[in-house]
C-alpha cells in the first residue's frame, strides 16, 4: 500500500509574528499631543490681571526702596541732567535766534537804500563864480528817506612846497568822523531807488596861495539818510585842490558808505 504525503503543513506566514502597536507607544503619542494642545491653549489665553498687578507692585516696591536708599545720588544726577538739558536748550535757541538775525540783516542789506556822492568838484575855482556841485544817487533797492548833508573845509600851509599839495590824511579822517558823529534829525528830502538829485552852491574864489600850491585846501561832504528799516546811514566824499592839475581832485582816502 502506498502512503500519500500529508497536506497538514502550515504556511510559513502563519508562524510569523504579526506587528501590533504596543500600548506604551500609543500612550506616549497620546500624551505628547495632549501636552502640545495644552501649551497652545495656554499661549492663547490672556495673562491673569492679578499676577500682572502683583508684578507691577513688586517692581514699584523695589523702585521705591532703591530711590529711598540712593536719594542723594539720584537728586544730584537729576540736577546735573536738568542743567545739561537747560544748557542745550539755550544753545539751540541762541543759534536759531542768531540765524534769524543774520537772515534779517542779509535781507535788509539787499533791499536797503544806498546813497553815493558823484561828481563832487569845485567849478571855476580861480574866479568869483566858483561853485561846488555834486549829485546824490540812490543805487539801492528802496527809497532813501530824510536826506541831509553837512560839510567842512580845511586849509593849511604846505611845508614841503611840493607841486602836489596833499592835505594831511589824519585831518581829513578826523573831520569826517566829526561830521558823522554830529546829531542829525530825521528830516529832509527823499530819493527813490535808481533816482538822483543834483546840487550847486557858491564857493568863492580860491586864494592865490592855494592856486600856487603854497597852501593845501580840502572840502569834506557827509550825507546822512535813513532807510525804510529805520537805520541811520552815511555816505562821505572829499576833494582837495590839486595845484599840479589846477583843479580839485578826490582825496586819497577810502570813501565811507554805511
Amino acid at each position: 500500500m502506498t502512503t500519500e504525503p500529508s497536506n497538514d503543513r502550515t504556511d510559513e506566514t502563519d508562524n510569523e509574528p504579526q506587528l501590533r502597536p504596543s500600548t506604551s507607544e500609543s500612550g506616549h503619542h497620546k500624551n505628547n499631543s495632549t501636552t502640545s494642545q495644552q501649551q497652545k491653549a495656554s499661549s492663547n489665553e490672556e495673562p491673569d490681571p492679578l499676577e500682572v498687578m502683583q508684578g507691577i507692585c513688586r517692581g514699584a516696591k523695589w523702585t521705591l526702596l532703591f530711590c529711598k536708599k540712593h536719594f542723594a545720588g539720584i537728586e544730584a544726577i537729576s540736577a546735573v541732567l536738568i542743567v545739561c538739558v537747560t544748557a542745550l536748550y539755550a544753545y539751540f535757541a541762541y543759534n536759531q535766534w542768531d540765524t534769524m538775525q543774520r537772515q534779517l540783516r542779509d535781507s535788509e542789506a539787499v533791499q536797503r537804500a544806498q546813497i553815493v556822492i558823484e561828481d563832487l568838484t569845485v567849478k571855476d575855482p580861480d574866479t568869483d563864480h566858483a561853485a561846488i556841485s555834486y549829485r546824490l544817487v540812490n543805487v539801492g533797492q528802496t527809497a532813501a528817506l530824510n536826506i541831509g548833508a553837512n560839510s567842512s573845509e580845511g586849509r593849511g600851509i604846505v611845508v614841503t612846497h611840493e607841486k602836489m599839495a596833499y592835505p594831511p590824511l589824519s585831518a581829513i579822517e578826523s573831520g569826517i568822523r566829526d561830521l558823522m558823529n554830529a546829531n542829525y534829525e530825521p528830516r529832509g528830502f527823499s530819493v527813490g531807488p535808481g533816482k538822483e538829485r543834483s546840487f550847486t552852491f557858491a564857493y568863492g574864489r580860491v586864494s592865490p596861495e592855494i592856486l600856487r600850491g603854497d597852501m593845501y585846501s580840502y572840502y569834506l561832504l557827509v550825507v546822512v539818510y535813513w532807510d525804510i528799516f529805520g537805520n541811520e546811514r552815511f555816505s562821505s566824499d572829499c576833494i582837495f585842490y590839486n595845484s599840479w592839475a589846477e583843479t580839485f581832485s578826490t582825496c586819497p582816502i577810502k570813501r565811507i558808505s554805511q
